[in-house]
């Protein structure tokens, strides 16, 4: 469960945390802090808890032990946004009506057009959300993220299905998002350039 006190609250600190899927664990005591402004890939193969450990930071999966705090929101509008495999895309409505349902529920203050547009979708704003390719339908999910205005972004696996320019749309937002002193938890099968980032192993229990 989260932990409600002690220092560093502009970083999201884990301590001591252990996962359990039936009678298996997963992973156990992993302990990292992630400061203002940087960014931890975690890695590893399928099994090996990458997706649960976002999930319990995400607070939608209790944890077999140890506790966590994430960072105080501080100016940004919430402190967590969280982005699983699923694209949780509504295919019946357009680009922009999906975003915009999205941006309602959080409360955003940004506005829906520039969001699109930065992640490479200004002109799919009014296309049905089940007519694009699988690389537009992850950075439409990506523009929820950026919509949100969190500090700390937990994302699994963003890269899936981007091409090559779609995987430069998320460094360009990453790198944005930590100029900007947000931190986040990005997940991959395997280590993958990105600059300045902590890394974090899972392996298979």
């Amino acid at each position: 469960m989260p932990e409600a006190s002690g220092g560093c609250d502009d970083a999201l600190v884990v301590r001591g945390l252990s996962c359990e899927r039936g009678e298996r664990e997963l992973f156990s005591e992993v302990s990292f802090v992630v400061p203002d402004g940087q960014l931890l890939l975690v890695t590893g193969p399928n099994g090996s808890g990458k997706s649960s450990l976002l999930r319990i930071l995400a607070g939608l999966l209790e944890p077999s032990a140890g506790s966590y705090r994430p960072p105080e929101r501080g100016t940004f509008a919430r402190s967590i946004e969280y982005l699983g495999h699923a694209n949780a895309v509504k295919i019946r409505l357009s680009v922009r009506e999906n975003l915009t349902f999205w941006a309602r529920l959080a409360g955003a203050r940004n506005t829906v057009e520039p969001i699109l547009q930065r992640v490479g979708l200004g002109a799919f704003m009014d296309m049905p959300a089940g007519w694009l390719s699988a690389g537009q339908l992850r950075r439409l999910a990506l523009s929820r993220i950026l919509i949100g205005d969190a500090r700390l972004w937990l994302l699994d696996e963003p890269a899936a299905n981007l091409d090559s320019a779609g995987e430069a749309v998320l460094e360009a937002e990453l790198a944005r998002h930590r100029a900007a002193g947000g931190s986040a938890v990005v997940t991959a099968p395997t280590d993958i350039e990105m600059a300045d980032a902590q890394r974090l192993e899972l392996a298979v229990g």
